[in-house]
């Protein structure tokens, strides 16, 4: 579910920005920033990155005990937190073209923060999700990029939060 959900909004990403911006090739990859042993991946050179930050589950909706009173709502199994950042990897003779790609995801993702994966299977009504961005601190996106081991990128965080 969560590479479909990502690869889906890439897709949705990508169909959006090569209207807007009148682009021939898809602009969006789903990717990590770096490959594990430190080195550029060369399919994310000029491109909006989508990278997995972090996988939770909703703080809300847990069983909940009151006085005199028991609360039985339980988030489904399948309902997930998904962290994601969508960075902008271009270098500095084309930075201001992957700021307006940037800039043009993010105006999209306001507008449009609902989406619905279809179902894979006959039986099922496929996925919903949301997503939201993230207010992130100057200190935790330093943290960030330091965890992930990459030099800093223009970016911005986002939380998919499915819906069934």
């Amino acid at each position: 579910m969560i590479n479909d959900t990502l690869h889906f909004l890439c897709k949705e990403l990508n169909t959006y920005l090569q209207q807007e911006l009148k682009l021939s090739e898809d602009a969006v990859v789903v990717s990590p920033i770096i490959n594990s042993d430190g080195s550029t991946i060369g399919a994310t050179e000029k491109k909006l990155v989508i990278t997995l930050i972090n996988i939770g589950s909703p703080a809300s909706l847990r069983n909940m005990e009151l006085p005199g009173k028991v609360m039985g709502i339980r988030a489904p199994a399948s309902s997930i937190l998904i962290n994601i950042l969508l960075s902008a990897n271009f270098d500095a003779h084309v930075y201001g073209q992957g700021l307006n790609m940037l800039s043009a995801a993010m105006l999209y993702l306001q507008q449009n923060q609902l989406f619905h994966l279809p179902a894979k299977e006959p039986d099922s009504n496929g996925t919903r999700f949301t997503v939201e961005m993230n207010n992130l601190t100057t200190e935790v996106t330093s943290q960030l990029w330091t965890g992930l081991g990459a030099r800093y990128l223009p970016s911005v965080n986002y939380t998919i939060r499915t819906i069934l």
